[in-house]
């Protein structure tokens, strides 16, 4: 039985086995130093640290070998797309970046996200957080995982509110009025991205920029995000452009597929 337990927020602050996860050269950071949320590892070695909290990283093995889901654009765009940002305790958390991982709402209301996979065998830059493999992450390969009586800390709390709830993974969710032009462009980048998801680097190609592009892409906000793609720096961003108009809620998010394919999300306290 595991006897893995769970921070009161989703804190990248345990150092992972120097197997797996390497530091970055001369930084003196990690990779879960500086966005560990968005690192999936398909074959994680046990750390002798199970008691310590845990993080938002996969500490399971993680087929990552699972074919890639195409994420299909709604065939009618609904009227709002929206930004859920992880460990975000408020609105007025400013979290480090390890600390969060962001994931997006497509108009249908289906969260999805960018994340990069270990590459076991991959060259150094990739073993440092740069030109991973990348994918589109959905609720089911979120929960792929989470098949036993007693689950490790897998991505469950990403679609299951009381499994957030239980294991303290706060986030702020954010929706934003669009019109049906923008929310067809916003879900079609998600759909595009799916098809080739390219690299994930830590900087410049990781959750947050592929965030920003779809928002970008929709004509939302006028270009990238400013300074290092964070994804608390996009939530800033939009909440500049768009003030009040940005309706954001935090919590533990639960969301639930309804039977016409659409998606809502209730937000537990």
């Amino acid at each position: 039985m595991s006897t893995l337990t769970h921070a009161k927020a989703p804190q990248c602050t345990r150092e992972p086995d120097s197997s797996f996860i390497s530091g970055l050269p001369g930084s003196g950071f990690s990779m879960q130093d500086l966005y560990g949320n968005d690192f999936i590892q398909s074959s994680m070695p046990q750390s002798s640290n199970d008691s310590a909290e845990s993080t938002w990283l996969d500490e399971r093995p993680h087929n990552s070998e699972l074919p890639q889901t195409v994420v299909e654009a709604p065939e009618t765009p609904g009227r709002q797309v929206g930004l859920v940002v992880r460990g975000k305790e408020s609105p007025e958390h400013s979290p480090w970046a390890s600390e969060t991982h962001a994931d997006v709402l497509l108009s249908n209301g289906m969260p999805v996200g960018f994340f990069g996979q270990w590459a076991e065998d991959g060259n150094t830059l990739q073993q440092n957080g740069f030109g991973m493999p990348g994918r589109v992450g959905t609720p089911d390969w979120w929960m792929e995982n989470d098949q036993d009586a007693n689950p490790g800390p897998d991505r469950a709390a990403y679609v299951d509110g009381q499994t957030a709830k239980d294991w303290g993974w706060t986030s702020t969710v954010c929706t934003l009025d669009v019109s049906p032009e923008q929310a067809a462009a916003f879900d079609q980048y998600w759909e595009d991205l799916s098809k080739d998801p390219g690299s994930f680097s830590i900087v410049g190609d990781n959750c947050s920029t592929h965030a920003a592009e779809a928002f970008e892409a929709a004509d939302l906000i006028p270009g990238g995000i400013p300074g290092m793609d964070t994804p608390n720096a996009l939530y800033e961003e939009l909440r500049a452009q768009y003030g009040d108009a940005l309706k954001c809620e935090s919590g533990y998010v639960d969301f639930a597929q309804q039977p016409d394919g659409t998606w809502n999300h209730e937000v537990l306290q």
